[in-house]
């Protein structure tokens, strides 16, 4: 059977953009298309989630053959879309005109590039801006996961806006409401004595926990309530410093990554995201889905589209703590109802965003 869409991703993490590309697969497998998953090396997080009608394929050989390897790859199988997820446009494109291959190129972008580059030395600015105009142009499509990131591609790469398609991203899939009904296990989420506000992702830069951890500060000064940020990373001993020299060791929780989030997320009176840049924050639409109240930095890109202009939940300033805890006080004492909530990410569901990527994919 000749293979609808090979969908590669170099390497995998255990972050959002590698649960995306997991729910992708798992869904146009799902809508009957014939799915090759392409990877270098390494293990591959949220594997279970996969169908046993999709196919990994292992690229052999390093980092300096990839290419190759991968033209051997399109000529073997022949599939009818290369799409790039994360870390592997160069080598999508460079397979395609090298091996002379007649595939659809499509690189798919989950993030604000001006804003993730604008704190870096010049000369890493410059040699990202670089790599996207020599890249992205190539490519018979770029898909980008809000209107900001598109708008932002657009600028950055001058691409005819027609060669960019947004599409939602595949995050609410069925099962996280079973997974949601388990239990947290601590004493906090089993005897909720206090509100439970959480927080997730990476501990990283982007994330800027330290925000939301001095927010919860001035929180604590007008209500008891608890601290929960799911997650790991290089920022981890920074934001623990700050926990402890504001005094709230006692108040905050940092469970670490946890493969079952979205217990927390049901179980939580608020979900907070307190990041500077985004591209389609699947945590918050997570929470929403499960009926969760939120509050959101008003960051480029996605919140403010994810929550209608805030009809969905509060927004807030970037690096705002005084701002954020306001909101966070409010959501906690007059809570929006669940059903609402949860309106607003419908399209964000697995089979209605499968659709969207079928269709603009022409598969």
């Amino acid at each position: 059977m000749k293979v609808d869409i090979a969908v590669f991703m170099p390497s995998f993490g255990s972050g959002g953009a590698e649960r995306m590309t997991i729910n992708l697969c798992r869904g146009l497998s799902e809508a009957n298309k014939k799915v090759d998953l392409v990877v270098r090396s390494g293990d591959i997080p949220f594997k279970q989630m996969l169908n046993r009608h999709i196919r990994i394929v292992r690229l052999k050989g390093n980092k300096k053959n990839i290419v190759s390897q991968l033209i051997n790859y399109l000529r073997e199988n022949t599939p009818k879309v290369l799409l790039s997820t994360k870390g592997g446009d160069r080598e999508a494109i460079e397979a395609k005109y090298k091996g002379n291959m007649d595939v659809k190129v499509v690189l798919r972008h989950g993030t604000t590039f001006s804003k993730r580059d604008k704190d870096r030395f010049f000369l890493k600015r410059i040699i990202s801006r670089y790599k996207l105009k020599r890249t992205l142009p190539k490519a018979d499509l770029i898909i980008a996961v809000s209107n900001g990131v598109a708008e932002d591609i657009i600028r950055l790469t001058n691409i005819q806006e027609k060669k960019v398609k947004i599409l939602p991203n595949p995050t609410i899939v069925p099962e996280i409401f079973e997974l949601a009904k388990q239990e947290v296990d601590h004493p906090w989420f089993r005897e909720k004595k206090y509100p439970i506000i959480l927080g997730a992702g990476g501990f990283r830069r982007a994330k800027d926990f330290p925000t939301l951890i001095k927010a919860f500060g001035i929180v604590r000064s007008h209500l008891q309530a608890r601290l929960v940020i799911l997650g790991d990373g290089r920022q981890r001993t920074k934001v623990e410093d700050l926990i402890k020299g504001l005094g709230l060791s006692n108040e905050v929780w940092l469970p670490g990554f946890r493969e079952n989030p979205y217990s927390f997320m049901r179980s939580a009176d608020l979900f907070v995201l307190s990041s500077i840049w985004e591209g389609s924050p699947n945590v918050l639409i997570e929470s929403m889905a499960l009926g969760t109240p939120v509050v959101s930095t008003d960051c480029p890109s996605g919140p403010r589209e994810i929550l209608a202009n805030g009809k969905y939940g509060k927004l807030v300033p970037m690096q705002c703590p005084k701002e954020m805890a306001t909101a966070i006080l409010h959501s906690l004492r007059t809570p929006m109802r669940r059903e609402i909530i949860q309106q607003g990410v419908k399209r964000f569901e697995l089979k209605n965003s499968i659709q969207a990527y079928i269709e603009a994919l022409e598969l």
